[in-house]
């Protein structure tokens, strides 16, 4: 299979997405993985996920800091500009997040998802079933799940796997799972969106839910919900079986329980994750950012 691509996965010291710590990049021609690329980066922050990878400060301490790491990302990225992937939106979200935040630009890459690839490929997935770890074990991918470059690797097999089933010319293959064309399918779904916005069925997490805690500081929780909606998301007034995404705004600590920190929302998505589900934490600030 004549595919060339390189894929990109991070993962973030706490639940702000520009906290990058690690970086993992694979790179594969003509089908096959070629190169591989690793970084521990210290992003000069706390660290509150290692429950999740198994990475904290003092493995850091000497590692490139975050202008430097991207710098590097970048470079390993050079011949692959036009056709980098991630699986589902996150990483994109990070790095682009972290570019920000050093003020480095970061228009110069074209993202594309693997996880649309598996939609395409196998329709009992469009729902649920399309996150990394699931899609992997059902393919007989063995991977060590949040070690950036295995995560990677990994995504990377997806999408050749996907591609054999997919009936699309290359070309159109990166067409549909370009993240630009999903982002115009959003700003169509946004321009009829209701009071009680339905998941968009061509979102990225179509299948997913959302759910919110705390306040928002650039917009309503209606808002939010429109905006959640068009990447396919479901509403969720808890953290339930159907919940994947925890936004967590500013908290209002007159209404914590007494000598709690965080509200229980919160602390349920901790349990979860720390159980090993497929549950993701999320700052409003990267909310938002998924919407760019």
């Amino acid at each position: 299979m004549n595919l060339n691509f390189a894929v990109v996965d991070v993962e973030t010291a706490n639940e702000n997405f520009s906290s990058i710590c690690s970086i993992g990049v694979a790179k594969f021609r003509a089908g096959k993985l070629v190169d591989e690329h690793y970084t521990l980066v210290n992003p000069e922050t706390y660290f509150s996920n290692t429950y999740i990878h198994g990475i904290d400060i003092s493995h850091v301490e000497d590692a490139p800091k975050l202008a430097e790491g991207l710098t590097m990302l970048s470079a390993w990225l050079s011949d692959d500009y036009a056709r980098t992937v991630c699986h589902m939106p996150f990483d994109k979200t990070a790095t682009t997040r972290a570019a920000d935040k050093v003020s480095m630009n970061w228009d110069h890459i074209n993202w594309h998802d693997s996880a649309r690839a598996v939609k395409l490929a196998w329709p009992e997935y469009r729902q649920s079933g399309y996150g990394l770890k699931k899609i992997a074990k059902v393919l007989g991918i063995e991977f060590e799940h949040h070690n950036a470059l295995a995560d990677a690797k990994a995504a990377g097999e997806v999408l050749l796997a996907a591609a054999k089933i997919i009936d699309e010319s290359k070309a159109s293959l990166w067409e549909q799972i370009s993240q630009d064309k999903a982002t115009r399918a959003r700003l169509n779904y946004l321009k009829n969106v209701t009071d009680k916005p339905i998941a968009n069925p061509e979102g990225e997490f179509f299948g997913q839910g959302v759910c919110f805690t705390g306040t928002l500081p650039n917009m309503t929780r209606k808002e939010a919900s429109a905006f959640a909606a068009a990447f396919g998301f479901d509403i969720q007034g808890s953290v339930n079986s159907k919940c994947n995404i925890l936004v967590i705004g500013a908290i209002d600590e007159s209404k914590l329980s007494e000598g709690a920190t965080k509200t229980g929302k919160w602390a349920k998505a901790e349990a979860r994750i720390e159980k090993g589900e497929e549950l993701r934490i999320m700052s409003p600030k990267d909310f938002e950012a998924l919407f760019a």
